[in-house]
């Protein structure tokens, strides 16, 4: 990665931008007054699966704004870690999310949430940087 501020957008930003009248209000346009939003291949999918009708347009146009992690074996590799020592603990999150905290990992970025709850394992345990509101 090069030397813009990257923050790494999971995907409950971006539905809640799709979702939210006040675009301005949003976690999503504040990241872009202030840094590179990019997002993991799996935000991606989880994110596009989830287009409709009513709101195609804006998921292809925002997908054509923000640039793509993809998973590589490094993420993995990392995500294969991530998941042992939570299982271990009995604390498993859902693999997506971990794939998610992997490539924040692997780059060095942080990620902007609106999902604590499942983040906050990774900040605690594994040193993920986490953005929120």
């Amino acid at each position: 990665m090069d030397n813009i501020f990257h923050v790494l957008a999971d995907t409950s930003v971006l539905i809640d931008y799709v979702r939210r009248l006040q675009k301005d209000q949003t976690l999503m346009h504040k990241l872009f007054e202030r840094s590179m939003p990019v997002v993991a291949a799996v935000t991606e999918f989880e994110f596009c699966i989830g287009r409709n009708a009513q709101n195609t347009r804006l998921i292809s146009s925002m997908m054509t704004q923000l640039p793509v992690i993809p998973l590589d074996s490094d993420v993995a590799h990392i995500a294969i870690e991530i998941h042992r020592t939570l299982k271990q603990r009995n604390a498993l999150i859902g693999t997506n999310d971990i794939f998610i905290a992997a490539t924040a990992l692997r780059f060095g970025i942080p990620i902007a949430t609106l999902n604590r709850k499942h983040f906050s394992r990774m900040e605690t345990d594994f040193g993920v940087q986490l953005l929120s509101e």
